[in-house]
């Protein structure tokens, strides 16, 4: 469904709003980044610029991480409203294939979540930069969806427990819980970077109908050929449906309601016996990072003050 509205995402896309961004310029690497031996800060090659390049690292699984204090990238993400990271990666050679996810670990020193970025591997020698962003719901006091506890730990009490003092982040070669054997690496980090940006807000909005306001969610982290689910809930039962997606917010009175989004695209859906609608679908590749979308389902109700009821709008934003 989102993929037809790719090319007009990536047109209407501005500059990402980000907290800090590690871009090794002069030789300042204010998170102590480095995979470990062999690790240098070099002038030229970056994406652009300056890089972190690591040669000759004889490991089961490169590990890019903070050391020292990890500057900007340590602390209370919750206090600090910490809700995306990124990084640019390139292999340059290794000795064996090495098809493997790119997984973001945080750690406060004794205990470790990850999230494994199933849909995101990382680069192929010769394959140039390729870059990477995680959606992290620093907000949420429970675990959320696609992170998990290394070793051993309650999900949700671990979670709280690393997202309100993270002392290291690491990006991790493949999954952590598999066995990989050793291999010669030759590779790079770039524009290593923070953000304090929500991935789904809600814009409330909605219309009442005959059985209250129904309610739109969303689901995913909007990064390139990552899952995304919509769902609707709580609307009349087997009605008639649009669902509204814009590239700006309007906020224009519609049928006594307020339309959320401005109109760019409409879907036409129908609610299922029990009212609600669930659509799943693939976020495209190639959208920039800070692209907004805004979205609303309208639904044919004989309870609403014109014939229709509304959800709350919704804003998803790429980290």
């Amino acid at each position: 469904m989102f993929r037809a509205l790719a090319a007009m995402l990536i047109a209407a896309a501005p500059l990402a709003a980000q907290n800090y961004v590690e871009t090794f310029t002069g030789g300042v690497n204010q998170g102590g980044w480095t995979y470990g031996a062999n690790s240098a800060v070099q002038a030229n090659g970056g994406n652009p610029g300056s890089w972190l390049h690591t040669t000759n690292l004889d490991t089961f699984a490169p590990q890019l991480r903070t050391t020292g204090s990890g500057g900007p990238f340590a602390g209370n993400w919750r206090t600090l409203g910490i809700h995306s990271v990124g990084v640019d990666l390139i292999t340059v050679s290794t000795q064996f294939p090495a098809d493997r996810e790119c997984t973001l670990m945080l750690s406060n020193g004794a205990q470790t979540v990850y999230f494994l970025g199933s849909a995101s591997h990382v680069p192929q020698p010769g394959t140039g930069w390729k870059s990477f962003e995680f959606a992290v719901d620093s907000d949420s006091t429970t675990m959320p969806a696609g992170w998990a506890v290394l070793d051993v730990g309650a999900p949700d009490a671990t979670w709280n427990a690393v997202i309100t003092d993270v002392k290291t982040v690491t990006f991790f070669y493949g999954d952590p819980t598999f066995f990989f054997i050793f291999d010669i690496w030759n590779v790079g980090a770039d524009n290593i970077r923070i953000g304090d940006e929500m991935v789904w807000t809600d814009l409330g909005n909605g219309l009442a109908g005959a059985g209250g306001v129904p309610e739109l969610t969303g689901s995913g982290q909007l990064v390139g050929d990552s899952k995304l689910v919509l769902e609707v809930s709580g609307a009349a039962a087997s009605a008639p449906a649009t669902l509204v997606i814009g590239l700006s917010q309007l906020g224009a009175p519609f049928k006594g309601g307020v339309l959320v989004p401005n109109p760019d695209a409409l879907v036409g859906l129908v609610t299922s016996p029990a009212g609600a609608i669930s659509l799943a679908s693939k976020w495209p590749l190639g959208i920039p990072s800070g692209t907004a979308v805004f979205l609303q389902t309208w639904i044919a109700d004989a309870g609403g003050p014109k014939g229709f009821a509304a959800t709350n709008g919704l804003q998803g934003k790429t980290p």
